[in-house]
């Protein structure tokens, strides 16, 4: 999994940014590690750090992911977030819900072109586009509702563009992140980030895609085992490494992450995956 799972940014990102989830029902996946045919499909139940720190998956009968807790404690304060998923007739998601806002949700030739967040009072509050390219995701970008220079009307903004590189196999090699400058409205270079290598196992959330899109900003079907952070000058500005136990399907049960900032020391952090 990309990045940081329990951060607070990820945990905000998942609701008011883009498309969140939907599930991909089927009763068999091929064996990630090459065995005797395919294995049994697992669906995630819970990435678990401690008790302030998890999120919680629940489907319906159908098999579809109807409701997802998030947890998240830092030294400043505690966020929760219970979102409610519902499908439109297509099976698609078509709403998102949390605490007086919505996520309404679009799409274009079956991929998801565009969400819309909206608050208590019915107005936008941001947006985000989806562009594909060969069934993968290309571009992201997300916008925010700003007054106009007369204070009497709210534009929407573009905030910033991430644009993803594919690796032979499939998975993102390399994210490349851009940001809106306030003072010159443009956007500018902010860095990127590489996914130095991967295992051959299951990405937990390999039928949640939205889901990850929405979460992540992008899909990868393995885990990502090495990863390196770079400011726009090519910089490193962080490591990570991750280790992982899987049980006898391919499916991950343990993840020690460890970061190393470029200075400064080491952080570990240890997640537990649990399935239905």
């Amino acid at each position: 999994m990309p990045r940081r799972l329990f951060s607070k940014s990820n945990i905000i990102a998942a609701f008011s940014a883009i498309v969140l989830f939907t599930s991909c029902k089927k009763d068999q996946v091929d064996n990630p590690g090459g065995g005797d045919g395919p294995v049994t499909e697992k669906k995630i139940a819970t990435f678990y750090q401690d008790e302030q720190n998890k999120i919680e998956f629940t489907y319906n009968t159908a098999g579809k992911l109807s409701k997802v807790f998030m947890r998240n404690k830092d030294e400043e304060d505690q966020l929760e977030e219970t979102l409610n998923i519902d499908y439109s007739g297509d099976g698609k998601i078509s709403k998102v819900s949390t605490d007086g806002f919505r996520v309404e949700y679009s799409y274009l030739n079956g991929n998801l072109e565009k969400t819309a967040t909206y608050n208590e009072n019915d107005e936008l509050v941001t947006t985000a586009e989806f562009k594909w390219q060969n069934g993968k995701l290309a571009e992201y970008s997300y916008y925010m509702s700003y007054p106009t220079e007369d204070g009497e009307e709210l534009e929407n903004r573009k905030m910033n563009e991430t644009t993803y590189e594919y690796g032979a196999d499939g998975n993102v090699r390399k994210v490349n992140m851009k940001q809106l400058n306030i003072l010159t409205n443009q956007l500018e270079d902010m860095g990127y980030h590489t996914y130095d290598g991967y295992d051959n196992k299951v990405n937990p959330l390999r039928h949640l895609k939205d889901f990850s899109y929405g979460f992540f900003q992008e899909f990868n079907s393995a885990n990502v085992l090495k990863e390196t952070a770079y400011d726009k000058n090519g910089n490193i500005l962080e490591k990570t490494e991750r280790t992982f136990t899987y049980d006898q399907a391919g499916y991950p049960l343990t993840c020690v992450e460890k970061r190393t900032e470029t200075g400064k020391p080491a952080v570990t952090e240890n997640t537990k995956f649990t399935y239905y």
